[in-house]
């Protein structure tokens, strides 16, 4: 009953065209204030319609140029909000350069903006010039080296990342110059669902390189033992990996 309340009310917010206006105040001298349209904004951006529309409206290149410029509590909000318009469009935000501005937030003290940064990242690589731009910035080895961050959620998207741009022949070479097999393969016994599934479904992506197929033989016993894991999606993503790694030409 809550949920469809909350969408009866993005949705009139949407009619009424009320994001327009709170996206004018992004500007506002008053700290308090851009807190509170942050706020306002990344709960309609949770919503798929509303991540829809702000796209349209073409707000993903502003609320890029106001990422390093504000205080670490906003900041965090403007990257959950970018990665929600990413997850349902992620040509904006490639044509307005954010892979660079995502990388600059990568090293931040703050778990909250890593994690939205990462997130967003998750989102960037999934079309194939995502995919390349990812390469091109030189991602993949900061990308790796934070499959060990404490944040599980940075973790997660971090190894969601690496499996995105792994499809190409550039991210499967870039990821595995950067030694991603053993983190990836220290985070299948991982207990979080999405690390753990992402972790198989990573190596499960670079194991179709001979080399990396080679290394991953050894390590089946440890692959098998998620067959038996009580979610589904680790079984799945378990058996496929096995699959792969097994095959023979």
């Amino acid at each position: 009953f809550i949920s469809i309340f909350i969408s009866f009310f993005i949705d009139a917010f949407l009619k009424f065209d009320i994001v327009s206006p709170l996206a004018n105040l992004i500007k506002d001298p008053e700290n308090a204030c851009r807190k509170n349209v942050h706020q306002a904004l990344n709960r309609i951006a949770e919503f798929p319609s509303g991540a829809v529309f702000m796209v349209s409206m073409g707000l993903v290149p502003k609320l890029l140029l106001k990422v390093s410029d504000e205080e670490e509590r906003i900041r965090a909000l403007i990257l959950s909000t970018l990665s929600c318009c990413v997850s349902v469009d992620a040509l904006p935000a490639l044509e307005s350069d954010a892979v660079p501005v995502l990388r600059d937030q990568l090293s931040h003290s703050s778990a909250a903006i890593r994690r939205a940064a990462t997130s967003a990242l998750v989102g960037i690589s999934v079309p194939a010039d995502g995919k390349m731009k990812v390469c091109e910035e030189n991602l993949l080895p900061i990308l790796v080296k934070m499959l060990s961050d404490d944040d599980q959620g940075v973790v997660a998207n971090a190894a969601g990342t690496i499996m995105n741009t792994a499809v190409i022949t550039k991210g499967k070479t870039e990821s595995l110059n950067a030694g991603a097999i053993t983190p990836l393969l220290q985070l299948v016994g991982s207990e979080n669902t999405a690390v753990c599934a992402n972790a198989l479904r990573a190596l499960t992506v670079l194991a179709e390189v001979p080399r990396a197929r080679a290394q991953l033989l050894e390590h089946v016993p440890l692959l098998k033992s998620r067959l038996t894991h009580p979610k589904a999606i680790i079984q799945r993503a378990a058996s496929t990996a096995i699959e792969v790694i097994s095959w023979k030409p």
